[in-house]
């Protein structure tokens, strides 16, 4: 019975782990995201885009499909960065500097522009 119980303890871990794309709920992407969230926001030195192209070069760095979407926030004069993930053609939508998921772009703005990896580190270090 222990040995049962030791190969099941053993076994889960690596199991749920080799399955688990979603960046959301894998742990290293996760905490990022709920990290990038606490920031104190500075505009200008660490506000939406900064938190976002810092997310956007580590979802890259672990084979994840996404890019930047520059929205115009309902009932805002500014416009606002967000991330956009693509996963098996299933889109999510991240804000880091909010701490909200969505499905549906247009819940949170209407659309701007898009700005993928290459174009991010084509912009400087400040995303480093």
């Amino acid at each position: 019975m222990k040995s049962i119980i030791l190969t099941i303890f053993l076994l889960a871990p690596a199991a749920f782990s080799a399955t688990n794309s979603d960046p959301l709920t894998s742990m290293p992407l996760s905490k990022m995201f709920w990290s990038l969230f606490q920031e104190r926001n500075v505009i200008g030195q660490n506000d939406c885009s900064n938190k976002c192209g810092r997310y956007l070069k580590a979802l890259v760095a672990q084979g994840h499909e996404a890019e930047i979407v520059v929205i115009k926030p309902h009932r805002s004069r500014m416009l606002h960065a967000i991330v956009k993930l693509t996963i098996e053609d299933k889109v999510t939508y991240l804000d880091p500097t909010k701490g909200t998921v969505s499905f549906d772009l247009e819940a949170l703005g209407s659309f701007k522009k898009s700005i993928d990896h290459t174009e991010l580190a084509s912009l400087g270090a400040q995303y480093k």
